[in-house]
């Protein structure tokens, strides 16, 4: 009995002893791991250090991300200067050779005694190789430029700075970027702070999200922007080439009609003439609607970078920063070793941020309004020159076909489209040069304030570089 006894003991101990345990962690539930830490400000003002450092890190990347994909060099615009005054003045040296020629037999044949059946084919000759060299000049001048372009993209791929790296790159910033501001915002959750330090936090975080969704949206514009210019400009190039090449082309065939005995090559060489100053009248607005296409298809992959950001004015940034600076000095009115050097380093990073974005803001309306005027500047003169240029080719293929064995009236009708076609060959001379000189004076001025683009972004990285160095201590 006694045994039966203490079995009975034994196994009802056995049993109470687990349920017991049971019971205990059921009851007590999370409550038996560690109390969840209170967050402090220090853990706070940390977070804000991280997140800083992140936009500093999106920043930097994006005005690389610029400056890696719009490499123009110090002396390109002299180089395509050269190549191009080179090719309208030859142009036009050619031209006046033979609009001489034609005149002195329409003058010839007015005077009695005197006839000229046809132009001198020796001086006509000299004219179209002079033409000849030029366009050759300015189609090398351009294949040169496109050239080294290839290599610049090339070379920013290889460094991490093509469109595809970039978009990556700028994605998992934004991604550590939200996964930031969601633990700041659980910190802030569980803090225990004082009123003015949680209003102090509350107004960070709004500043924070300025920085953060202006710094997204600075990439997509630097990104859509580099690949429109590069589009444009590499397009512009393109028709260069092929306007030129298509104008030597008609002038090789126009010398073997000066060669041969079949006149009609005349009239042959003068459609690809025609041909070349369509492209010559097209080319400004196809290279800018080919840069416009590029922008828009960029900016559909860039989407996903600025989904739930919305573009956020500077005049937002500056409100929020100056409640954030009123909360501040309130604060250490109040104590003046409340708010550590880091909420400090922040504020001043806020100000400095206002003053370089505003300078960033002055940059791009000042290159908007300078690439639309340089636009309807260059379309227009695309026009004058490719005008004139297809009327001497209209000119060239009516004498050339339809006047193949009368050389007076061939000679008579080409010589209208001589006339106009020097006519805009100088234009195209002028514009050279006052092109050329405009930009060296704007360049000047502009350096002289510190605005060149080079000096706008190179001072955002100097600033991005000493706060970087700031934050990287933590107190």
């Amino acid at each position: 009995m006694k045994k039966t006894l203490v079995t009975l003991v034994l196994i009802l101990n056995m049993v109470a002893v687990p349920a017991a345990a049971v019971a205990l962690d059921t009851t007590s539930g999370e409550a038996q791991g560690p109390a969840p830490h209170k967050a402090t400000l220090i853990d706070i003002e940390d977070c804000n250090r991280q997140i800083l450092l992140k936009e500093i890190e999106l920043e930097r990347y994006s005005i690389n991300f610029r400056k890696k994909n719009n490499v123009q060099g110090r002396y390109r615009g002299w180089r395509y200067f050269i190549s191009q005054e080179a090719n309208a003045s030859l142009t036009s040296a050619g031209l006046l050779r033979q609009l001489r020629e034609r005149q002195n037999v329409i003058d010839a044949n007015n005077r009695v005694g005197s006839l000229r059946r046809r132009p001198n084919r020796q001086v006509l000759e000299s004219g179209l190789i002079c033409q000849l060299v030029g366009q050759s000049i300015g189609g090398t001048g351009s294949a040169i430029e496109l050239g080294i372009n290839m290599v610049h993209e090339q070379q920013a791929r290889k460094q991490g700075y093509g469109p595809r790296a970039g978009i990556a790159k700028v994605m998992a910033l934004k991604q550590q970027l939200e996964q930031l501001f969601e633990q700041r915002r659980k910190l802030v959750s569980r803090s225990d702070m004082d009123p003015e330090d949680l209003a102090i936090a509350l107004r960070e975080e709004a500043v924070l999200r300025d920085i953060t969704d202006m710094g997204l949206h600075e990439y997509c514009d630097f990104h859509a922007g580099a690949r429109r210019y590069a589009t444009f400009q590499n397009a512009l190039y393109i028709f260069d080439i092929a306007k030129n090449a298509t104008g030597v082309s008609g002038n090789i065939v126009g010398l073997n009609g000066l060669h041969r005995p079949s006149p009609r090559l005349s009239g042959a060489g003068s459609i690809l003439t025609c041909i070349s100053g369509f492209l010559t009248f097209t080319s400004p607005l196809a290279s800018r609607g080919s840069g416009l296409v590029a922008e828009k298809l960029q900016r559909r992959r860039l989407k996903p970078i600025i989904a739930g950001h919305p573009r956020v004015p500077i005049d937002k940034l500056n409100e929020d920063r100056s409640r954030l600076k009123l909360a501040i000095a309130s604060r250490l009115a109040q104590d003046p070793t409340a708010c550590k050097t880091q909420t400090l380093a922040m504020l001043a990073y806020c100000e400095q941020q206002t003053e370089l974005r505003q300078a960033q803001l002055e940059l791009s309306t000042r290159e908007v309004q300078s690439g639309t005027r340089s636009a309807t500047q260059n379309v227009l003169v695309g026009a004058i020159v490719g005008g004139t240029k297809m009327s001497f080719g209209s000119t060239g293929i009516i004498g050339g076909f339809r006047y193949p064995t009368q050389p007076l009236k061939a000679n008579a009708v080409a010589q209208a489209g001589t006339i106009s076609y020097a006519a805009g060959s100088f234009v195209s001379v002028a514009d050279n040069v006052r092109l050329r000189v405009l930009d060296e004076y704007n360049r000047r001025r502009l350096s002289r304030k510190r605005q060149l683009p080079s000096q706008v972004l190179a001072d955002r990285l100097d600033a991005l570089s000493q706060l970087e160095t700031t934050l990287a201590f933590k107190n």
